[in-house]
């Protein structure tokens, strides 16, 4: 983790970080599950790391991605980045694909388990390269847009994602309403942590909550 040029304290930087840090850890518990034999838990948490990468890839590829890209140096490493996001993608969903059609013992778990540590490279880069280089390099402006960014993405399918994480086998709970609208915790399928949050006001949500405070409702 990025520790030593003070680029977390720009907000849309430390909230990547810190989803970097989720993502490390359920790639971990994978590769645990995988180990013990586990294959339906590995794949229960393989389907919540997808989805976890879904809203974060989303946010770096329409914030910070392209904005760094307008830098000549640092274009080709953007588009290894985004080579890099569609390679995972492609490996997580041709397992959780055999999962879904011949179950979790189908799984060949050795191009996931050789694609975390690919995974865990890409954060590196980005940790130890990118994001202090963008904290120099980006204005005002394109920290706002990274906000709005980040808003849309979490605010624009709300139901969709709270409905994909309660079937991969996670959990939601309700902890504030408010002008701002709805915040949920997406919290993991086994020890109930936190993983993220989505904040909406989209009148979907209210009624797809149907006054539950939880899925486990």
């Amino acid at each position: 983790m990025c520790s030593y040029c003070g680029c977390r304290a720009l907000e849309p930087i430390a909230r990547l970080t810190d989803e970097h840090e989720q993502i490390q850890n359920l790639c971990g518990e994978v590769a645990r599950r995988v180990e013990q034999g586990e294959h339906a838990a590995a794949v229960a948490l393989a389907e919540q790391l997808r989805e976890r990468l879904r809203v974060h890839d989303a946010i770096e590829e329409r914030s910070v991605y392209p904005a760094m890209a307008r830098l000549p140096e640092y274009a080709d490493k953007v588009g290894t980045l985004f080579d890099e996001h569609d390679d995972v993608d492609s490996v997580l969903d041709a397992a959780l694909s055999a999962a879904s059609s011949d179950g979790a013992s189908s799984v060949d778990w050795a191009p996931v388990l050789a694609t975390f540590d690919v995974l865990v490279e890409h954060i590196q880069h980005e940790e130890n390269g990118v994001f202090p280089a963008a904290a120099i390099a980006l204005d005002a402006a394109d920290w706002e847009h990274a906000q709005r960014v980040r808003a849309e993405v979490t605010r624009s399918d709300a139901v969709e994602a709270l409905q994909r994480w309660q079937d991969c086998g996670g959990v939601w709970r309700v902890v504030a309403r408010s002008a701002a609208g709805v915040t949920v915790a997406l919290c993991r399928c086994d020890a109930g942590e936190e993983v993220d949050r989505i904040t909406s006001h989209d009148p979907a949500l209210p009624a797809f909550l149907a006054g539950r405070t939880s899925s486990e409702d």
